[in-house]
Parts: structure tokens; sequence; C-alpha cells
């Protein structure tokens, strides 16, 4: 497939390209980069605050429903508590610094697998890249963009356990 096309497909530019050439994020990138740290940090405040929110109900409910109840002291009130303790360390966590990303380049002649699954296992076939020693999850559709055979060079970071490329080009097709 043409760079062209690739560009096309995984949303880069020359720049960007050139920059993880150089072991480096281009700026376009670094920006796309913070706006994954600041959803993840909006995303663990919501939730914070829902637990925390949570345990606040319990608290208020507590005088009045105390001994009406068998659940409330034995079940409801140390779940509130426990949704308390964790939305303050899930809030605590969002003061952290942003994520570093590390960006990887792989090379290599491409190769496909699937994963499947053993019996009573999950029942998901997740479509493999291999690239020399490394391998990562891929969309359904990558054997038409990145060839099977071909060589590229493929430049990645992950995020959330998951790897991502950000660019890539052919080395030879």
């Amino acid at each position: 497939m043409s760079n062209t096309a690739l560009q096309t497909y995984f949303k880069f530019d020359d720049a960007d390209l050139e920059a993880n050439r150089h072991g480096q994020f281009s700026e376009a990138q670094k920006a796309r980069l913070a706006g994954l740290n600041k959803k993840n940090r909006v995303e663990r405040w919501v939730l914070g605050c829902l637990l925390l929110g949570v345990m606040s109900v319990v608290l208020i409910m507590a005088p009045s429903q105390w001994n009406k109840t068998f659940d409330f002291p034995t079940l409801i009130f140390p779940a509130g508590l426990l949704a308390g303790v964790i939305g303050f360390f899930v809030l605590r966590s969002t003061k952290k610094p942003d994520r570093k990303y590390k960006l990887k380049k792989m090379q290599g002649i491409v190769k496909y697998s699937r994963h499947i699954p053993e019996a009573g296992g999950p029942n998901f076939r997740n479509r493999i890249i291999h690239l020399n020693h490394s391998y990562f999850d891929v969309a359904e559709d990558m054997p038409t963009i990145l060839q099977e055979g071909a060589e590229y060079a493929v430049y990645t970071y992950a995020f959330e356990a998951t790897t991502y490329i950000l660019t890539a080009e052919a080395i030879s097709e």
C-alpha cells in the first residue's frame, strides 16, 4: 500500500512521520496524546465524584435507617463506605502528572495470526500483527492496509495496555 494511503488510514502527515523517524512525537501527536490524558482524567474525576456521592447518600441515610432494616448496617453501610474510599483514591489519581508515552519503532515483514479461544474461554478472535519479534492486536481490516509479506516500519505508542499505530511506511512491497 502506498504511503499516501497509509497516511489517510492512520491520519498522519509527513511532519508526523519525519518526527517519528527521529524518535520523537510531532506537535500534532503531542496534542492528541494530551487530549487522551485529559479525557482519561475527566472520566476518573466523574467516577470518583459518583462514588463519593454514593457514600454521601449512605451517610445521610444512616441515622434514619440504622435500626429499621437488617441490611443497612451489615451490607449497605459498609458498601457505601467502601465506595467512598475507592472514590477518594480515584479522585486522588486525577492529580497525578500526565502519562509519558514512549514511541516505539517496529520494522519487519508483516505477518498476521488470530487468537483462537480455548474451549470454555472467552469467545473472541483477535487479529494479531507480527513484526519481527513484536506483536499486538489490530483492527480487522488491517490486512488490507499493511499487506502481509511486505516490509514496513511502524511507529507505535501504548495507552492503557493497548498498542496503537501512529505512523507507518512501506519499506518494500
